[in-house]
């Protein structure tokens, strides 16, 4: 038995023959091996895309573009992202389903000149942080996409033994599923991409949420037995726009029925007292129906 140290082991198609979350979790830490010119790269930020996910590019179908997200398993997706990126996936689960992974981040082990030479004027931190970046150090484009990476193309996975500490959270620039706990990274790393919340994506709700506020309401509605049609459809209004803003969605105008329209509207009219304030009529007069006023025609003589 010798006592040589043996190299990198390239990833076999079984090691992406699995769910997108656990491929992206245990392709931290591994390197991503250039295309022949010398380029080696440790992975430390990936993040999963499953088909039943909505931020997932094969979420509505296959497509010319998106086939290798398809598989077989261990196949590089290669997309084109803001008419300037070339951003570099693989694609995991079992073949005919939407599955991948994103690598976002690496840290450069071997190569620095040439990556520098694609990169330009960029720091060396810069080099490989962010999906982008990495895509631009490695020479990516088109014609990489659908190519084998477990060792019989251009790009590969191998894996050396190092088992960094890996942590999760939120993915980056998502709107859809964004609270989606996919993304994993080293979390001392300093080549680590940098998170950036999507201004479009819903936020957690806090405690003084309008959803979370009118969820109270709607449980004060209950303990004080407010009975009648009117308290019946004011709940359901209050449950349709909590579930509205639970969603992320702008908010919507309380119901009049509600107890927030309620409240609201008496609060303005506890402000009108001049001429013109609004009364209620008294019991068993029906108010007087507003008629609209209709542009009467010229008739011809």
């Amino acid at each position: 038995m010798s006592g040589e140290a043996s190299g990198p082991v390239p990833l076999g198609r079984g090691f992406f023959a699995r769910p997108a979350p656990t491929v992206a979790a245990d392709l931290v830490g591994k390197l991503l091996v250039g295309p022949g010119d010398g380029l080696v790269a440790r992975v430390v930020e990936t993040e999963a895309y499953r088909h039943d996910d909505p931020a997932c590019h094969g979420y509505r179908g296959r497509t010319a573009r998106n086939a290798p997200l398809f598989g077989p398993p261990g196949h590089a997706y290669v997309y084109f992202s803001y008419g300037m990126h070339w951003c570099l996936n693989v694609a995991t689960g079992v073949e005919g389903i939407a599955e991948g992974c994103l690598l976002r981040a690496a840290e450069p082990l071997e190569g620095l000149a040439r990556m520098r030479a694609r990169r330009g004027a960029a720091a060396d931190r810069d080099l490989l942080r962010g999906p982008g970046r990495l895509g631009q150090a490695y020479g990516l484009g088109r014609a990489d996409s659908g190519s084998d990476m477990c060792g019989r193309g251009p790009l590969c996975f191998a894996d050396d033994g190092a088992c960094p500490a890996v942590a999760s959270g939120p993915r980056v620039g998502v709107a859809h599923g964004a609270d989606t706990p996919w993304r994993f990274y080293v979390p001392d790393s300093r080549w680590v991409s940098a998170y950036k919340r999507n201004p479009a994506r819903p936020r957690r709700l806090g405690p003084f949420h309008p959803a979370l506020v009118l969820i109270r309401l709607r449980e004060k509605h209950i303990r004080t037995n407010a009975g009648g049609p009117a308290g019946r459809i004011g709940a359901q209004a209050d449950d349709r726009v909590a579930g509205h803003l639970c969603a992320g969605r702008r908010p919507l105008p309380p119901h009049p029925c509600g107890l927030l329209g309620r409240a609201v509207g008496a609060a303005v009219r506890g402000r009108r007292r001049g001429p013109g304030a609004r009364t209620r009529p008294a019991p068993g007069v029906r108010p007087p129906r507003r008629r609209r006023r209709r542009a009467r025609r010229a008739r011809p003589p």
